[in-house]
């Protein structure tokens, strides 16, 4: 007998991938692209042009890596989304970024949604199984400094959504980034994830623009000050305001605030705090301010030399 799935579970699942947006975000496919999985980005406010981890480049700005502190950076995250409207709904990511000749960046990462499963009802009313709806999203990119004050990076993605047994799109999107570094100030301008249309709909592709101020002073104290645009070309824009302090190298503070104006994701604010001890980092990020993210909770484990 032929499968269907209810109209309800449907919405459930597209729901759980989507992060609730309201009525007013414009309509995207593949809108889990424009979610960070990065723990310190995301407590930033979302800043992920100038606030990701090292370890993130390949999801976040590849364009940056060149210009980390250290050679070699990998991180896994484990995200919790809003208990109880999206109970269930957990996200699974890795990244890694290597600098090679003190030049050149090398980035890949891996993200995976997983929503509550749901139940397949045939044409006759009759459970016949269960499904679980997931959104993949797989990422690579380079990057290279050109100058002290310049760096270019090219990122690809590949994209999969499953919100029913028998409804898998596929898509593929670029980042072209470019991040610019004169002593304490930091720029970034670019597009991400400009890609292919699933049924008609666009990718959640936009411009991207940032800038930041990074200062070490009185040698254990370093300040983070991050401004992020992102312009999506189906419409609406998300901008992120985000800072961190940062005590010996060992102990940071993050807080942050994303305003969607008609943007993919949501406004939230968000807090967070990290810790790093020889190479091995913890960071931790929780979002409030939101009907639709409140709750949410992202964990971070990394290593770095």
């Amino acid at each position: 007998m032929k499968k269907i799935t209810t109209f309800i579970s449907v919405l459930l699942a597209s729901a759980a991938i989507c992060s609730a947006q309201d009525s007013a975000t414009p309509s995207v496919a593949m809108a889990f692209a424009a979610i960070p999985s990065d723990p310190a980005a995301l407590a930033m406010g979302g800043n992920t042009a100038l606030g990701s981890s090292m370890a993130w480049g390949a999801a976040s700005n590849v364009s940056a890596v060149p210009y980390a502190a250290d050679k070699f950076a990998l991180e896994a995250s484990y995200q919790m989304w809003q208990p109880s409207l999206l109970a269930g709904t957990s996200n699974v990511a890795a990244g890694t970024s290597v600098v090679l000749m003190d030049k050149l960046g090398i980035s890949a990462a891996f993200a995976m949604d997983m929503a509550k499963p749901y139940d397949i009802i045939n044409a006759n009313g009759s459970k016949i199984g269960q499904f679980t709806p997931s959104d993949m999203m797989l990422s690579f990119g380079a990057s290279y400094l050109c100058a002290d004050f310049l760096s270019v990076g090219l990122g690809a993605h590949y994209m999969r959504s499953a919100l029913a047994a028998d409804y898998a799109p596929t898509a593929f999107g670029v980042d072209v980034l470019a991040t610019a570094k004169i002593s304490s100030l930091n720029a970034v301008f670019g597009v991400k994830s400009l890609g292919t249309k699933v049924d008609g709909f666009n990718t959640p592709g936009s411009i991207v623009a940032a800038v930041g101020y990074h200062s070490t002073f009185a040698e254990d104290h370093a300040v983070k000050a991050d401004a992020q645009l992102d312009y999506f070309l189906a419409g609406g824009m998300n901008v992120a305001l985000g800072g961190e302090y940062t005590y010996a190298g060992l102990v940071s503070a993050r807080a942050g605030y994303n305003l969607g104006v008609k943007g993919v994701l949501p406004s939230f604010a968000s807090v967070g705090l990290g810790v790093k001890v020889f190479g091995v980092s913890l960071n931790a990020a929780y979002l409030l301010g939101s009907e639709a993210l409140a709750n949410t909770l992202t964990f971070g484990l990394g290593y770095s030399f």
